[in-house]
């Protein structure tokens, strides 16, 4: 752990995911996909895995390390939260981004040859 004079503690934790992003046209409008999770914490602990706004998935005991699979279906962005229920504090988040985009119609023309 690093400590700076007036800076918070950086966490050991890690909080992996799979896919980090999702595309989906404006049509699709919603992101319907499967979300590899993987955590690795200092030690082992009572955690809990959260996401901000739909609230908790699964909760974890006396381990410092898991991994779920969760499908999900969202029009925009999901925060993963993991919380030591003990101290009760947030220890690792992580992002999965939902992109939305417009696709370009690509006209080709042919017979434009100069030569």
């Amino acid at each position: 752990m690093i400590l700076f004079a007036g800076a918070s503690p950086v966490f050991s934790a890690e909080l992996q995911i799979l896919p980090k992003v999702c595309a989906v046209t404006q049509d699709t409008g919603s992101c319907n996909v499967t979300v590899k999770i993987k955590f690795s914490g200092p030690d082992a602990a009572e955690y809990c895995l959260k996401i901000e706004g739909r609230g908790l998935i699964r909760c974890f005991q006396n381990t410092g390390q898991f991994s779920e699979t969760v499908n999900v279906n969202t029009k925009d962005s999901l925060v993963f939260h993991v919380e030591d229920t003990r101290q009760r504090k947030f220890v690792a988040k992580n992002t999965l981004v939902v992109r939305h985009f417009k696709p370009k119609r690509l006209v080709r023309r042919y017979g434009w040859d100069l030569l």
